[in-house]
């Protein structure tokens, strides 16, 4: 019981609820708005910022996809080319060695 008396409030509502809400706004210039209100619309923006940023990274997954496939075409190219050039050089050496013959 001594406990309960030492966590209770001293008053059971805010400043602003004594001198009125309109008032206060009106003398500070400001919006009063409740704090579970402020704290839903934070909550809010975060959950929209984290879709917008699972958006991004995946955009970012699929250029990277993208572009890894461009690299590994390139890279087959590159090989085929050098290939069939290995190709034309042997078959222009046994022709060299055919014609010394």
């Amino acid at each position: 019981m001594f406990f309960s008396k030492f966590f209770k409030k001293k008053y059971p509502y805010a400043p602003i609820a004594y001198l009125g809400r309109k008032t206060v706004e009106r003398t500070l210039d400001a919006n009063i708005r409740k704090l579970k209100k402020v704290e839903k619309e934070i909550g809010e923006e975060q959950d929209n910022n984290d879709a917008e940023a699972s958006k991004a990274e995946k955009k970012n997954a699929e250029s990277n996809k993208a572009l890894n496939k461009k690299v590994d075409a390139r890279k087959s190219q590159k090989k085929a080319v050098d290939q069939s050039k290995k190709s034309v050089e042997k078959s222009k050496s046994k022709a060299s060695t055919k014609s010394k013959k």
